[in-house]
């Protein structure tokens, strides 16, 4: 297995995002424009084609996030933390990433709602945002909704891509 930018544009990526995270609570622009760059940039080093990959990836990632954050199931800083990754390590990469993140999002937010106490309403909440889904309505706002930190869990899932 080799190191290269690419490698090293993720990690600091995926260190400042849970940094951000953990300091703010959100993954602020700057960011997310400069490591769309560098990854971008770093594909362009690989070739041509490449850079259509990444570019690609990138696309992909916002398809799948953007309804998740338009139906408020996701922050927007995570879709624009997915479109990085995918930016970043090309189309194979960000699949096995994101269903790592799926899964360790969803492990996470099971967690948080079992420690908290508030498994029933977590449940219930689950089968309305199931409705919303379907009915293609945003989710409305709920006092006292679990909100999972993200950015773990993405990093949890790029591990997981990268090392398995």
């Amino acid at each position: 297995m080799t190191f290269g930018a690419a490698d090293a544009c993720l990690g600091l990526l995926l260190a400042t995002a849970l940094a951000t995270e953990f300091w703010r609570r959100k993954f602020f622009n700057l960011p997310f424009v400069v490591f769309l760059a560098a990854g971008l940039v770093a594909a362009a080093f690989e070739g041509r084609s490449a850079l259509g990959w990444h570019l690609a990836a990138a696309t992909a990632a916002l398809v799948v996030t953007y309804p998740l954050f338009a139906f408020g199931a996701i922050g927007g800083g995570d879709a624009k933390l997915a479109v990085c990754i995918g930016a970043a390590k090309g189309l194979p990469f960000l699949w096995p990433a994101l269903a790592g993140t799926a899964a360790a999002g969803g492990v996470l937010a099971l967690a948080l709602a079992l420690f908290r106490g508030e498994g029933r309403s977590t449940f219930r909440r689950f089968a309305t945002a199931a409705v919303f889904l379907v009915s293609f309505r945003r989710l409305p706002p709920e006092e006292g909704a679990i909100r999972v930190p993200l950015a773990p869990a993405f990093a949890l899932g790029c591990a997981t891509a990268y090392f398995f």
